[in-house]
């Protein structure tokens, strides 16, 4: 049953404001559509987990995440980063992973139906060699099922792509180049620890799209350390010129644990929330008349050959088998994480066992809320199809949606709530806000929602 405190001071109802693009809320919390899932005990992992790889799989479309630990350097807004590419580690690594991969080939829920999207990411893939990442993508498509349509795509930054690699990850069937890119200046990349210059990442991003044998889709931040808006329109507009496949224009995420999170204290460090959403408003009205396809809130194609299907499947709920130390997934009603510590990720697939890190039964309504939170990244929402999970969230949620229209974050138009830009720039907001109000705490996932510095999931 839903319930909710109809308290207009939970941080949910958002503040009385005459521009709720800057200022709807104090903060950014971060989606947690799985909330408050039940953890299963340590002892009980293997076996859990066992029983749900023993079933045959929905004819949903699902997704493989592989996770390559390893980076040349640490980017000052990266808290995902955990070991330096020494050659003999990613070498002992690699063996490992291909392993872990060929121990699931033959269980029922991997070998019974095919993948439709692989996401190889980290870290950053491309510390492995050419003849690593043949290895690692013959492993892939010898031991996983794959659609004849599959997204491939592998993460990059243009300082680890070379002609070689490229052809590597080709000629084994990535059909498409997620490239780190974050801003083409050459002083803002510089602040973040990022190597090439200006003219290297264009010239790099137009090499590997002559190859025309893959989608080349960069990530931008907004509010990084010393980017002003000036230097964030050109980045939107060096983008465009390169008639790329696509792109996700990105609020900085300030994480802990980053270096980022020191500068943030500091008079030289990023935006604040107020000048993101400004920025955020800017990108849109330059994206308008671009001609570029909307795929979600911050990503958008162009032309036909950007699907950007694993981020949907992922942001929908869709189920993710994970593979490789510190990747994170979920099986039939489990979530789960493999083992982040190198030593201890081997010993497990030494013994023939998947490396968990923490497995948890998922919350009764993590349908519900893996559909809205997608639905909300679309920046629409489809009340009426929300009801195949047996809630009326329309009716249940009413003081909560009034609240939002009035402050100006959605909009009503027959059966779909639409968000206005001031919501999309808020939509993780919107979503943990339903998820919270469903759960009738009002408080946040954790007890409260978590702080920081315009922390957005990406």
């Amino acid at each position: 049953m839903m319930h909710a405190s109809s308290d207009k001071n939970d941080w949910m109802f958002g503040n009385d404001t005459d521009d709720p693009l800057r200022h709807a809320f104090d903060r950014k919390v971060t989606v947690h559509p799985g909330a408050m899932g039940r953890p299963v005990p340590p002892e009980d992992w293997q076996t859990v987990l066992q029983d749900r790889l023993d079933r045959r799989p929905g004819p949903e479309q699902r997704a493989v995440y592989i996770n390559i630990p390893f980076c040349r350097r640490r980017c000052k807004f990266c808290n995902f980063y955990k070991y330096p590419a020494d050659k003999e580690t990613v070498r002992r690594y690699l063996d490992f992973l291909v392993r872990e991969i060929e121990m699931s080939a033959d269980s029922e829920r991997v070998s019974s139906r095919p993948f439709n999207a692989v996401y190889i990411g980290g870290g950053t893939p491309t510390e492995l060699t050419p003849k690593e990442i043949g290895k690692l993508l013959e492993a892939v498509n010898e031991h996983l099922p794959l659609t004849n349509d599959c997204e491939i795509t592998f993460e990059t930054r243009t300082s680890g792509l070379d002609d070689n690699r490229a052809r590597a990850c080709l000629e084994w069937g990535v059909n498409r180049f997620s490239v780190g890119v974050q801003s083409f200046n050459t002083e803002v990349r510089r602040s973040l620890g990022r190597i090439d210059e200006r003219e290297v990442v264009i010239r790099k991003l137009n090499r590997l799209q002559d190859f025309g044998l893959a989608a080349v889709v960069i990530d931008l931040m907004f509010g990084l350390p010393g980017q002003s808006m000036e230097i964030w329109e050109d980045d939107v507009r060096t983008w465009l010129d390169l008639d790329l496949d696509g792109g996700d224009l990105y609020q900085l995420m300030v994480l802990r644990g980053s270096e980022m999170e020191t500068m943030a204290s500091g008079e030289r460090g990023p935006a604040d929330l107020p000048q993101q959403a400004a920025m955020f408003g800017r990108a849109l009205d330059i994206m308008e008349d671009s001609g570029y396809r909307r795929l979600s809130v911050c990503h958008w194609g162009n032309g036909h050959r950007e699907r950007s299907l694993y981020n949907g499947l992922t942001l929908a709920g869709a189920e993710v088998m994970p593979f490789g130390a510190g990747a994170g997934g979920n099986v039939a009603d489990v979530s789960f994480m493999v083992e982040s510590d190198l030593r201890k990720y081997e010993d497990g697939v030494m013994r023939g066992e998947k490396p968990l890190k923490f497995l948890a039964r998922h919350h009764p309504m993590r349908g519900l809320f893996s559909d809205l939170s997608g639905q909300i990244d679309s920046g629409r929402v489809d009340m009426s199809s929300l009801r195949k999970h047996g809630v009326d969230l329309e009716a249940a949620a009413g003081p909560l949606l009034q609240r939002w229209s009035e402050i100006g974050l959605i909009s009503r138009r027959g059966r779909f709530l639409e968000l206005s830009v001031a919501g999309q720039f808020w939509n993780v907001n919107l979503a943990q806000g339903m998820i919270d109000w469903c759960m009738g705490s009002g408080q946040g996932t954790a007890g409260h929602p978590p702080q920081g510095a315009g922390a957005v999931m990406g």
